[in-house]
């Protein structure tokens, strides 16, 4: 979801029951990479995890104005359009 001021993505993955998971953002040209790392116990079985990317415009950035795609994890599979510019 994008605002005038913000973008908001949220995305369901499965992985280990046991971890708890670091979140990180990269800008590759006109993409969003969301990057999570799972750690912790490694316990019997996976499950569904939500994740949740709020990115707050920044006009000092000139990267984040020409946003265009985001993908998860660098998995380019995964890259998909937003549905317009962070900025217009």
């Amino acid at each position: 979801m994008l605002e005038e001021n913000h973008c908001l993505i949220t995305f369901s993955a499965p992985s280990n029951c046991g971890y708890s998971f670091l979140g990180e953002i990269e800008i590759v040209d006109d993409t969003l990479n969301l990057i999570y790392h799972g750690y912790g116990t490694t316990c019997f079985g996976n499950c569904l995890f939500s994740f949740q990317y709020e990115i707050q415009k920044d006009i000092m950035n000139e990267n984040i104005l020409n946003l265009r795609y985001f993908m998860i994890n660098g998995d380019l599979s995964t890259k998909t359009e937003l549905s317009k510019k962070l900025v217009d």
